[in-house]
């Protein structure tokens, strides 16, 4: 199972907020090794992912070289684990960063 960004980003939002409590958060689990980064949160969901799809080059529906999944995240500060959306590629390119950072430490 894996949960895909659509055009509908409040119903979006809903999804991420009802498996955030649910069983199914298990079953995002993607094939990945860690990845640094930061969590953005935002109140307005309907206005802000369009803004960030936008951004990314990401249209719900229509070929796009990323597409929005969501994915379980470790806050740093407090180990918490919650669902946030990312944008992933479909087949990888470029160069492997072992550490998971961008630079490189």
């Amino acid at each position: 199972m894996r949960a895909t960004g659509t055009s509908g980003y409040l119903a979006d939002a809903e999804m991420q907020h009802s498996m955030e409590t649910g069983p199914q958060a298990s079953l995002l689990l993607p094939n990945w090794g860690t990845v640094h980064g930061e969590v953005l949160t935002f109140a307005n969901p309907g206005e802000r992912l369009p803004a960030l799809d936008g951004l990314e080059g990401f249209r719900p529906g229509e070929k796009s070289f990323y597409r929005r999944v969501l994915i379980p995240a470790a806050l740093t500060e407090t180990g918490e684990s919650v669902l946030a959306w990312a944008y992933a590629v479909e087949s990888a390119s470029g160069v492997h960063l072992p550490c998971g950072r961008w630079p490189p430490p």
